[in-house]
């Protein structure tokens, strides 16, 4: 698969899906940053939080990690991350975990969204290439 074409996939995975940009959201996430910051300090991770309905990171950290600058990602959002996953893993993220996110969240109200975290692991190319 191509990255235009895994990134029309993704978009289209969560196109129904709308969540509010309400204050209380935006103000809860900034309360978490310094404690997400000193558990990255702990061990070597990659922690984003994103808004499906931009498909923009509203928190993301893990410069040692991936090689590159949060910057990168918090600027190019999710389509320049997926353009760096494993082939097979997008398309499990794809075709499986994506679909069963979305699947899960259509039957509940839009303000419980919040309410909700979703963990999964797949493998990254970092900028030298590895």
């Amino acid at each position: 698969m191509d990255k235009d074409n895994n990134w029309m996939k993704y978009r289209k995975i969560f196109d129904c899906i709308n969540t509010t940009n309400d204050d209380d959201t935006f103000s809860s996430i900034k309360e978490l940053i310094p404690a997400l910051d000193k558990f990255l300090s702990l061990a070597p991770s990659v922690i984003f939080i994103i808004d499906y309905s931009t498909m923009k990171y509203l928190y993301f950290n893990g410069n040692d990690f991936t090689g590159a600058v949060a910057d990168d990602y918090l600027k190019g959002g999710v389509e320049f991350a997926i353009s760096n996953v494993h082939p097979e893993d997008n398309e499990k993220l794809i075709s499986q975990i994506f679909p069963s996110i979305k699947k899960f969240l259509v039957k509940l109200p839009v303000e419980t969204y919040k309410d909700y975290k979703f963990s999964f692991n797949f493998r990254y190319k970092t900028r030298d290439g590895s």
